[in-house]
Order: C-alpha cells, then sequence, then structure tokens
C-alpha cells in the first residue's frame, strides 16, 4: 500500500503522517469533533429557542426556565410530612432508558435473524413481505391497546411494544438487503473454494451490517424512545420520562414539560450518537472511509 493510500484510508484530517498520529489518536479526535459539531448545533437551537420565546413574549418558556426545572427535577425538595418523596429525575430516565434500548436490543437479536433467513430465499421473502409492509403501516402504539385489553402488565409487557416496532424495521430492512446482495461477490468465494462461513462473512454479512442493519438502528433508536415515552404515557407504570410528562403537562406546567422533552431528546441523542460512532468505525475498519469529512492531504511525489 502507498503512502498516499495510507494517508487516504486511515487519516483525511489534513495531517496525512502515519508516523505521528495513530489509529487510537485519530479516533480520538474524530469522537471530539464529533460532540463539539453537536454541542455547535445545540447551542444554535438554544438561540433560536431564546429568540421565540421572546417574539412570543414569554408565552412560550425560555431554555433558563426549562434549565430551572430541570434542576427541581433532579434534586426534588423534600416532601410535606406524611406524604412520599418524589422520585429523581435520573430514576425516571433510567426506566425510560430501559425500555427503550431494552427493547431495541431484543429485537436486534430476536427479528435481525429472521429477516437474515426470510430474505435468504425467495419464495420466503416474496410470500412474507406483504406481512411485513402491512406491519409497518400499523403506528407501533396501537399494540398498547391490544396489551391493555388483554391485561397484559409489566416491564416486559410495555417493552413488548418498543421490540415490535423496532423489530418489523429490522425485519423489512434486513430481509430486503439480503435480497440485494452482491452475487458477484459470492460467486468469487465460490469459485475460490471458501467455505459457508468465509461466503457468508465477506459477501454477506459485513455488506449487511453496513448497509442494512447500522441505518435501521438509527431509525430504530428514534422509535424505541418515542414508542417508550407513549407507552409510559398511556399505561402509567410508577416511573419513567412519560410519566412525569404526562403530569406536568396536566399540570399546565409548560416549563417543566419543556424541561423533559429535553431530557428525552437527550436520551435519544446519546443513542444515535453512540449509533454514528460505530457505524463510521465499521465503515472505516471495512471499507475504508476516511473518519472525518475532511479531504485527505496531497502528497507530494518526490
Amino acid at each position: 500500500m502507498t503512502q498516499q493510500h495510507k494517508a487516504r484510508r486511515l487519516f483525511g484530517d489534513g495531517k496525512g503522517n502515519a508516523a505521528l498520529t495513530g489509529p487510537g489518536r485519530l479516533l480520538a479526535r474524530y469522537i471530539l469533533s464529533m460532540v463539539a459539531w453537536r454541542l455547535a448545533s445545540a447551542a444554535m437551537v438554544l438561540l433560536v429557542w431564546t429568540g421565540l420565546s421572546l417574539l412570543s413574549g414569554g408565552r412560550l418558556p425560555s431554555p433558563l426556565d426549562a434549565l430551572r426545572q430541570l434542576a427541581h427535577f433532579i434534586r426534588p425538595g423534600l416532601p410535606a410530612p406524611g406524604l412520599t418523596p418524589d422520585l429523581s429525575l435520573l430514576t425516571h430516565a433510567g426506566a425510560s432508558a430501559l425500555r427503550a434500548y431494552g427493547g431495541l436490543v431484543i429485537s436486534l437479536f430476536l427479528f435481525l435473524p429472521l429477516g437474515i433467513l426470510l430474505g435468504a430465499k425467495r419464495l420466503s421473502y416474496y410470500s412474507t413481505i406483504g406481512v411485513i409492509e402491512f406491519l409497518r403501516s400499523v403506528p407501533a402504539f396501537m399494540l398498547i391497546l391490544v396489551l391493555l385489553s388483554l391485561h397484559v402488565t409489566g416491564e416486559w409487557g410495555r417493552m413488548a411494544c418498543v421490540v415490535f416496532a423496532v423489530g418489523v424495521l429490522l425485519t423489512d430492512y434486513a430481509a430486503s438487503a439480503m435480497r440485494n446482495m452482491p452475487v458477484d461477490r459470492i460467486e468469487i468465494l465460490r469459485a475460490m473454494r471458501a467455505n459457508p462461513w468465509q461466503i457468508f462473512w465477506k459477501a454477506m454479512w459485513v455488506p449487511l451490517l453496513l448497509n442494512a442493519v447500522l441505518p435501521t438502528l438509527r431509525i430504530g433508536v428514534g422509535v424505541a424512545v418515542i414508542i417508550a415515552l407513549v407507552v409510559e404515557t398511556l399505561v402509567q407504570p410508577q416511573t419513567g420520562l412519560g410519566v412525569l410528562i404526562n403530569a406536568k403537562l396536566g399540570q399546565v406546567n409548560v416549563e417543566g414539560g419543556m424541561a423533559l422533552i429535553l431530557v428525552a431528546g437527550f436520551l435519544g441523542w446519546v443513542g444515535n450518537f453512540l449509533v454514528s460512532v460505530v457505524s463510521d468505525v465499521l465503515w472505516w475498519v471495512f471499507a475504508g472511509r476516511p473518519l472525518t469529512p475532511a479531504r485527505p492531504p496531497a502528497i507530494r511525489q518526490p
């Protein structure tokens, strides 16, 4: 591999010197740049929010008002004598995160293999794709009504809605990606007498992971958080951000509702950020795509 190819594969950061910048340092710089860009975007949102609050004459709570309410949620005051103390915001956010990301992981292990199996054969794919498309068109929160009618309660019942919503997406994307596998690469590996595992890993799993699984997880994070909050709003468990949001909006505490919406957005942001980092790193490893959007440096020829 030439020096120019090494720079294009590993860096794209304006340096182009493999002796000075290793992969570990490059990864750290990449993560810091990702955080910096997102903090800049958050600052822009806060500025726009402040402007809209001023234009509305205070009817829309300002970011400062929401942050004051957020501080109250983080450290709730002492209750009156004889009353139960309020749970901390960390407890409610942890319950929502468990339902959202727990359901996401369960659906990944259950429905990703199902999508691979359905897409592996033409008959199984075309005989089931209509059902999958129908389930995708049904809003996932409709399953909540089914669970309520069947008196299914508990954490597993609440998490089942998230598993269903994300699982249908995974099944659809994985099955469709299997039907679009590069046949020429599979034939080349067969001609080279590769065993079935080598064919699956090199010609099927890596393209499936990069082109179907990772993009689906980006969508699945948002779906999981939204469904978890909807479940908490309708089913009304003891803990969860959806419970708090419903309670504060019912008390016409708009500042408190906005503060909790910020927390819910941060919960989804963390998941999206992690998926983005993992996705870019895997593309870097398997496909040689640079970790940074900067153009690779020009290498002067001797």
